[in-house]
Order: structure tokens, then C-alpha cells, then sequence
């Protein structure tokens, strides 16, 4: 497995705790609507910021995970514009060998013809 794909299947996980949160956040706040004492109000609301924390924790991750693999597409467009690059300037210097080798033939020709009249 690339690190790119190790990456995006470690988003992937991290998107699943975030949705398993949501769902706890959910039965959490039900149970602070139907409660009527403070003090479970309190644990309650207690447990929803430490819920909410976690969520910001996975959110955090996957903005890091996700610069990390614009970083690593950048990388690689960055090296595929330098092998193109090669290619081009390999490209150059075989149509600079090709006209020399015109030049070279006319040449030899030119000798022959002269060598004919000779």
C-alpha cells in the first residue's frame, strides 16, 4: 500500500469516528432534554464537550492528512514536469543529431558527385 493510500485509508477511519460521534452526540443531547437534575445535566454536558473534543481531534487529523497528499500530488506533478523536461531536451538532442546527420549525408553526397566528375 502507498503512503498516499495509507493516508486516505486513514481519513476514511477517521470519518467513521467522526459519524460515530455524531450519533453518540445525538443520543447525548436526547437524554439532556428528557433530564430533569442538574447534576446528570452536568455529567451530560460534560461528556458532550469531551464528545465534541474528540470530533475536533479526527477534523484536525484528516485537514492534516488531506495537506499531506496535496503536498505529495504536488510532488509528483513537480517530478513529472522534470521528466518531462528530460524527455524534451532528449527529444532537442536527437533532432539536433538527425540535422547533423543531413548535413553530414549531403556532405558525402556532394563528395561523390565531386569524386563522379573527377
Amino acid at each position: 500500500m502507498s503512503r498516499q493510500q495509507a493516508l486516505e485509508k486513514k481519513i476514511t477511519q477517521n470519518i467513521s469516528s467522526i459519524l460515530a460521534i455524531d450519533n453518540k452526540l445525538k443520543e447525548q443531547q436526547h437524554k439532556l432534554l428528557n433530564e430533569n437534575t442538574q447534576e446528570v445535566k452536568n455529567q451530560i454536558d460534560e461528556e458532550i464537550i469531551n464528545l465534541l473534543k474528540q470530533r475536533d481531534g479526527y477534523a484536525a487529523e484528516n485537514n492534516n492528512l488531506e495537506e499531506q497528499i496535496i503536498h505529495m500530488d504536488e510532488a509528483n506533478a513537480g517530478e513529472n514536469d522534470a521528466a518531462e523536461g528530460e524527455n524534451d531536451a532528449t527529444e532537442g538532442e536527437n533532432d539536433a543529431n538527425e540535422g547533423e546527420n543531413d548535413v553530414n549525408e549531403g556532405e558525402n553526397d556532394a563528395n561523390e558527385d565531386s569524386d563522379k566528375e573527377n
